[in-house]
């Protein structure tokens, strides 16, 4: 095939295919093979997917963290896809995904759900796997280095945030431990390129929540306070290239009284979705980063227009840019009509407690990737339905 086709032409047709279909062609001949696992080729197939808004995927975990699946993003197909990991018996918690790779907290012969309160790095583990091409890495620990002062052997939470360093071309975990007296942290960042964990300058806020950071064009972020719980919220960041800290600007709300924030990414941009008190929920996004007057709220949903809820999480657009794919709960994914305001279509997937959308990619981990990870399906409702039909019909056993 590479006699007949030019590389830059068959690389220009191979990036626009999924990565299911590229991983078939990796056996029709070596030269097609060299170019598939080429670094350059797999940079310039996740540059297209990102572009294209292709090769999307929803992840999807259970209570327990025992359960993690992939399935097709329009949820049309009939199987969801079991990921294998080290840790299955244990469970493994959901942290992030960046660029096809998925980070997952996973706990030493207890559930990591017993483990994460009070947090103790020594009994956890960090493993990064990509779903797509069926690999995992189990990243080293770090043991939490605690202030001269402080005597204790627990911190009051760790928050975690994974994305992608373009200026060194590596992937990054960052890990903030915070301490008790909610003044002193301890910030680790562990890099895919060097297989090493270094500490950073601390922390300069207070983490507000123990939610995990957010990725986006090269920076997490987190919601924190300057000096106590109590006072005025702040989006924190931290760029991954300089390892520098730095804060953004909050919307100019309409409504100041209280509300649960939480911070997101929607259409490649940042989000922030605002929860008065399960009455109605705000959705904002920063059209243009860092400028303040660019939050722009894009919807209000409340109790009122046939979605009964207690959390909604705002997770992609649709292709056509008329719909929101929201987060209804644990086993409801709905999309949200922008015009119409109400539901246009509703998927209930059983056994789930958290949803995520993702990217099918060929990423490559660091050499030592397992690569004996078996593809497991499981029958959603519509493929037991057909099978049903199929075995009344023609009388088979299925």
């Amino acid at each position: 095939m590479s006699d007949l086709f030019p590389p830059h032409l068959l690389c220009n047709i191979f990036s626009r295919l999924p990565v299911k279909s590229l991983l078939t062609f990796r056996c029709v001949s070596k030269p097609v093979c060299a170019l598939i696992d080429s670094p350059h080729f797999i940079k310039t197939h996740l540059q297209q997917s990102l572009v294209s808004n292709s090769n999307r995927t929803i992840i999807t975990a259970s209570i327990h963290g025992s359960d993690i699946y992939y399935t097709d993003f329009d949820l049309n197909n009939a199987f969801a896809t079991f990921i294998n990991h080290p840790f299955t018996h244990s469970g493994a918690h959901f942290i992030a995904s960046c660029n096809g790779l998925i980070l997952l907290l996973t706990a030493k012969g207890s559930c990591v759900f017993e483990t994460l309160s009070p947090p103790d790095p020594p009994n956890l583990d960090l493993v990064l796997v990509n779903p797509a091409t069926r690999t995992h890495k189990l990243l080293p620990v770090s043991p939490i280095e605690y202030p001269v002062y402080y005597s204790g052997t627990e911190c009051e939470f760790v928050s975690y945030g994974f994305g992608y360093d373009s200026v060194c071309d590596d992937y990054k975990v960052v890990r903030i431990a915070q301490f008790p007296d909610l003044v002193k942290n301890e910030v680790k960042v562990f890099s895919l390129k060097k297989i090493v964990w270094r500490r950073v300058q601390d922390f300069p806020y207070v983490l507000y929540a123990t939610a995990q950071g957010v990725f986006l064009d090269g920076v997490l972020h987190w919601l924190a306070t300057k000096r106590s719980k109590t006072e005025a919220v702040v989006i924190a960041s931290f760029d991954l290239g300089t390892e520098k800290y730095g804060s953004l600007p909050h919307p100019r709300y309409s409504d100041m009284s209280d509300f649960v924030a939480a911070l997101g990414v929607l259409g490649g941009k940042l989000c922030l979705s605002c929860d008065y008190d399960m009455r109605y929920i705000d959705l904002w996004v920063m059209e243009k980063y860092g400028v303040k007057k660019s939050w722009i709220k894009i919807f209000s949903v409340d109790q009122n227009v046939g979605i009964r809820f207690v959390q909604l999480k705002p997770m992609a657009y649709s292709d056509s840019g008329k719909e929101v794919l929201l987060r209804q709960d644990a086993g409801h994914i709905i999309w949200y009509d922008f015009k119409l305001k109400k539901i246009s279509k509703k998927f209930v997937i059983p056994n789930f407690w958290k949803a995520h959308v993702s990217l099918e990619s060929l990423v490559k981990l660091n050499c030592g990737d397992s690569t004996d990870m078996p593809t497991v399906k499981r029958k959603t409702k519509k493929s037991r339905q057909r099978d049903d039909f199929l075995s009344k019909a023609f009388n088979l056993k299925l």
